[in-house]
């Protein structure tokens, strides 16, 4: 009874059963859904940009906010009589500033060019060397070898033409010497020819090597570099009547305007022909490369460093400032150029 029931629930669903699907539509089905996977992988794409476009303009608004709020404030100190003459002392102890590191980071960046350039030449000349080294030995054995082959050829033509030559019971007695002879030459020829033409092979690959390039300085020259880096702007500093000047400067470059007092009007513009005279002081002086190679000498032999592999010396270390007078003597004053980070040196120095 069960199976006859089970026949009828077995025939009453093969007739409402559909119609097989089509494979066309299948596959129509398939691309569908495969293209709303990319789109969905697209707009979220699109969307994860839009938001990282939307927070940068925050920042930009926030910036631009933030700028507007100095350029208010100054305008206000500008208005002020008071504060007006801080105002004008203040950027001209920044301009004294900007113009000590610019002719430091001018400096830096010939110092690094002139010892890449050096050290590239030096590698261009041992690679040269080691180059020419390895084609004289590849060529004085293709000489050989060439040399050695002729030597085969001859022996083998000899031996041909006496072979030719022979009739009667010396071609019996010596012919099969003769032919043994020959294909032991042949042989050795056919090995030196596969020789000569690997060994001309190895020459055409040495002659197109592309030269070597230089990635940088090594540590050493690093070291050497920054401290001449360093031995230049305690010659920057020299330049200066008086350190209290040259602190004003770096304070000014470091904080905005309105964060020092100079005082009044009287003593702003007091200051103001200090800052003058000590461009001028600039101008006409020229620095002396054996001076500075003298100090960076001297900051060398008292340079300490963290580590082995670090190229940048303990400031405590190098802020002794080293002056020579025309008869040579070293006067020797204290400022911490590195630690208090005079004409933004820590932006020049070689890492």
């Amino acid at each position: 009874m069960t199976q006859k029931k089970d026949r009828r629930v077995a025939s009453l669903a093969t007739l409402f059963k559909g119609p097989p699907p089509d494979d066309d539509v299948s596959d129509k089905l398939v691309n569908l859904f495969q293209k709303r996977v990319e789109l969905k992988k697209e707009f979220a794409g699109l969307r994860k940009n839009q938001y990282r476009l939307e927070d940068r303009v925050k920042i930009e608004a926030g910036n631009s906010a933030r700028v507007q709020q100095q350029l208010d404030r100054l305008e206000q100190m500008l208005l002020n009589p008071k504060d007006a003459p801080n105002v004008l002392a203040h950027y001209q102890l920044k301009g004294l500033a900007n113009r000590c590191h610019r002719k430091l980071a001018k400096f830096g960046e010939q110092l690094k060019q002139q010892r890449e350039q050096k050290q590239q030449n030096q590698r261009i000349t041992d690679w040269n060397k080691q180059r020419f080294q390895e084609s004289r030995v590849a060529e004085k054995r293709l000489a050989d070898l060439r040399s050695e082959l002729m030597d085969y050829r001859a022996e083998c033509a000899g031996a041909e033409d006496a072979l030719a030559s022979m009739n009667g019971l010396l071609k019996l007695f010596k012919r099969r010497s003769v032919v043994r002879l020959v294909g032991q030459l042949q042989q050795k020829m056919a090995i030196g020819q596969s020789e000569e033409e690997s060994l001309l092979e190895s020459i055409a690959v040495i002659q197109s090597r592309e030269p070597p390039r230089v990635d940088g300085i090594d540590n050493a020259s690093k070291r050497q570099l920054n401290f001449m880096i360093i031995a230049y702007a305690q010659e920057l500093l020299l330049n200066f009547a008086d350190a209290e000047l040259a602190d004003m400067a770096r304070g000014a470059a470091e904080h905005g305007a309105g964060a020092t007092n100079y005082g009044g009007r009287k003593e702003c513009n007091r200051l103001i022909d200090r800052i003058e005279n000590c461009l001028n002081t600039m101008s006409q002086t020229t620095e002396s490369s054996e001076a500075i190679m003298r100090r960076s000498k001297l900051i060398a032999e008292n340079a300490v460093f963290r580590n082995e592999s670090d190229v940048v010396p303990k400031s405590a270390s190098v802020s002794t400032v080293f002056a020579f007078r025309e008869d040579g003597e070293v006067i020797e004053t204290k400022a911490d150029i590195l630690g208090e980070n005079y004409w933004e040196i820590a932006s020049i120095l070689s890492r």
